[in-house]
């Protein structure tokens, strides 16, 4: 088995820093997630898919309309989040939550850190050059390498932006970063 397998990184660090940050330090941290009801209708949903074996077309739970056409249009992270709250609780729902968020906090600060390390390198590409140990091309290697991990950059905090306002939707807007 490969040892750096068994050997943590600073990026595992920081993914337990933010887990600890986000759940253990405040009291209230495990609830900040579900303070809106909208996590107890994805639940719920997902219990009726998963009891009934197929996804409901109108709503179960109304009674205001019953009867009326219904469309559960988040009805797999219904089923998931049944699938934690069976095993779980509401803790695991929250942990899974938790895991998203720390997941991709943590692969920001990796790309971060590769943009940081390009930039280096591009910056000592070009004094190379300039004291005439190196040829142009090895400045058009290294910005072409630093622009493709710009370009991931960027596209990694687009991703994270939307996981957050879908996980934000998904959970009814009750949580607060």
């Amino acid at each position: 088995m490969p040892k750096r397998l068994w050997t943590p990184s600073l990026t595992d660090f920081f993914f337990i820093a933010v887990i600890f940050w986000l759940f253990m330090a405040d009291p209230s941290g495990w609830e900040r997630l579900v303070t809106d009801g909208d996590t107890a209708l994805h639940t719920r949903t997902g219990d009726y898919i998963l009891d009934h074996g197929s996804i409901p077309t109108v709503d179960p739970f109304s009674f205001t309309k019953p009867g009326e056409r219904w469309f559960p249009f988040q009805w797999l992270t219904g089923v998931l989040y049944a699938l934690l709250n069976r095993w779980a609780g509401l803790k695991g729902i929250v942990l899974l939550a938790g895991a998203v968020i720390a997941l991709t906090s943590t692969l920001l600060v990796r790309n971060a850190a590769g943009v940081t390390a390009l930039l280096d390198a591009s910056d000592l590409s070009r004094e190379r050059y300039d004291s005439g140990l190196a040829s142009y091309i090895e400045i058009l290697t290294a910005d072409q390498q630093l622009f493709e991990q710009q370009l991931l950059l960027a596209q990694t905090r687009g991703a994270e932006l939307r996981a957050r306002a879908e996980l934000y939707r998904t959970l009814g807007g009750g949580w607060q970063p």
